[in-house]
């Protein structure tokens, strides 16, 4: 090879036992970007060939090619023909595509109260930034979203996606890509959970009032009010998936009482 590369080492009997660990191109997958990482590549740096990652890491080229085709459709590689492949520009939506099949792959405890909580370490700094850069465009835009909100709404039609959209709006007049990158998969992974509390009665109107009064804090430029109505909201959004869940339970214990008294 023209070039030396650093990479991660990783036990040998993991590599082989297929009880021991994911599939060999899931792993080699992690192997390709072990080596983007730790030799701090660049878009356009050149990766080794497909036959020299076969030799480094004792796979077939079958093997190879699986893992370069999982990272090209990520868009972290570009694959050139006769070349090897080579790091890509990663656009912020591949990111958090990634991060958002990770939470929905429950690769990590994605119950809501953990979501809640990193919602609030984001969103309440988002809708600071917000109220301090939102342009008159982008206030429009909320303010658009608030009026379909309430639209819907009056006619008994459910507005968890008009929710979520809010939030997301928030986050683009916030003008920082990262946090949109990072809210995205968050915000995402509780379109469910948001149709389901969002059925409690009042839930609807108190999540649009809430929106309002975002809305006009952001509007007046005004961080420390768009804070305190954000977190009001979460906080309220909370107890009502608390609710929920109480509900959920007594009607189950009640449903479950009730076949015992009819077996007995």
């Amino acid at each position: 090879m023209h070039e030396t590369f650093q990479t991660a080492t990783r036990p040998d009997k993991d590599r082989q036992d297929p009880e021991r660990s994911p599939l060999l191109s899931d792993r080699l997958v992690n192997d390709i970007l072990d080596i983007i990482i730790s030799n701090n590549m660049s878009p356009g740096d050149r990766l080794p060939t497909e036959g020299e990652i076969g030799e480094m890491f004792q796979v077939s080229r079958s093997v190879v090619r699986e893992a370069v085709r999982s990272l090209a459709s990520r868009n972290v590689i570009e694959t050139r023909r006769g070349a090897g492949p080579v790091v890509a520009a990663v656009p912020a939506s591949a990111v958090s595509t990634s991060l958002s099949l990770y939470l929905r792959g429950r690769q990590v405890d994605l119950s809501y109260r953990n979501v809640h909580e990193a919602r609030i370490a984001v969103e309440i700094e988002v809708v600071q930034l917000a109220a301090q850069r939102a342009t008159h465009a982008a206030v429009g835009h909320l303010r658009d979203i608030y009026e379909a909100m309430g639209l819907a709404l009056a006619k008994g039609e459910d507005i968890s996606k008009l929710d979520l959209k809010f939030h997301r709006e928030i986050a683009n007049a916030a003008g920082n890509e990262v946090f949109n990158m990072l809210l995205e998969p968050l915000v995402s992974s509780l379109l469910l959970v948001r149709q389901t509390t969002l059925e409690l009665p009042d839930a609807p109107a108190h999540a649009h009032l809430a929106h309002g009064r975002i809305l006009e804090a952001i509007a007046a430029r005004d961080p420390v009010a768009a804070a305190a109505a954000m977190r009001h909201h979460l906080e309220e959004v909370l107890s009502f998936w608390t609710d929920s869940e109480k509900s959920q339970a007594d009607a189950e214990r009640l449903s479950t009482g009730g076949k015992e008294d009819d077996d007995n």
